[in-house]
């Protein structure tokens, strides 16, 4: 009876001290992976000049406004593939005259860890290029929607 609540005591202590490699950054408000940790210089309102390593699985910028349409909605991936990283990049283009005002690129099924970056055009602008960066020998889905408002030409 003893040698059982020793071994129950000793297991209890050993899951307590194990230690996690997350470190908080308050000035960020998240937790990153102690890897990814880098020397940050941060501007007069607090914001970060260089960026953490996005970990993140959707993207959304820019808010859907009551007069603004859907000119795209796309169903985009890749397969996976042994020992291969997937990075695509995907171009929506509106007509001469729209004005972006909403990029949502949300994940389909399962994490897949890739990440979606805006990498040209965007918010205020007719087109939006969006790059996939997957995860080796991982595939990815993601559905993105492009909202805009229609101008009249001059």
């Amino acid at each position: 009876m003893n040698s059982l609540l020793l071994f129950t005591l000793i297991a209890a202590v050993a899951v307590a001290s194990v230690v996690s490699n997350k470190v908080s950054d308050p000035k960020l408000n998240t937790v990153v992976e102690e890897t990814e940790l880098e020397r940050f210089e941060y501007d007069e309102f607090g914001v970060p000049l260089r960026t953490v390593p996005a970990s993140r699985q959707n993207l959304n910028v820019g808010i859907v406004g009551p007069d603004d349409r859907l000119i795209s909605r796309t169903t985009f991936g890749a397969a996976a593939a042994s020992f291969i990283i997937h990075s695509p990049d995907l171009t929506i283009r509106g007509a001469e005259y729209t004005n972006i005002t909403s990029v949502q690129v949300t994940r389909v099924g399962t994490t897949q860890n890739a990440i979606p970056t805006i990498t040209a055009g965007g918010l205020g602008r007719n087109f939006v290029t969006i790059n996939f960066l997957g995860v080796r020998s991982r595939g990815f889905d993601y559905t993105v929607s492009v909202y805009a408002s229609l101008g009249c030409p001059k």
